[in-house]
């Protein structure tokens, strides 16, 4: 009875060792084996709101930041017939881009209809861009 008990755990660490050894046979060991990589697609945005929660980047957002309110309400149907207003402010942090935007005036008859941050990764002074939609209220 002890000889089953002691040899089982020699058995299992002799199989784990041909294993571990054995190695794997479909890749060549010698130095002609040159692995293909794809280049990394540098991205134009490396961080942003919700990033962390697995969210992407609203279609809207990079037509906002290039002015072009057309795309804007093309990407968001809800806005294709309402009167709106885009603003953007850049800054050293999201906080910094954030207040910038909130201090920028707004008429009276818009509210705050979505807002974005983002962190372009091409840019060093001010990397942290805060976009956001105004919509006129209809009365």
């Amino acid at each position: 009875m002890k000889k089953n008990i002691f040899y089982s755990p020699i058995f299992a660490l002799f199989f784990v060792l041909i294993s571990v050894f054995s190695g794997c046979a479909s890749v060549p060991s010698d130095s002609s084996y040159i692995e293909k990589k794809q280049p990394e697609k540098k991205l134009q945005y490396d961080d942003w709101k919700y990033m962390g929660f697995g969210h992407q980047i609203p279609l809207w957002v990079e037509p906002a930041i290039n002015g072009n309110i057309a795309k804007v309400k093309k990407a968001v149907e809800e806005l294709s017939d309402a009167e709106i207003l885009v603003l953007s402010a850049r800054g050293v942090n999201i906080d910094q881009a954030e207040e910038a935007l909130q201090e920028l005036e707004i008429p009276e008859n818009y509210t705050v209809y979505d807002s974005f941050w983002v962190r372009q990764s091409s840019s060093s002074d001010k990397p942290y861009i805060a976009v956001a939609i105004y919509k006129e209220d209809v009365k």
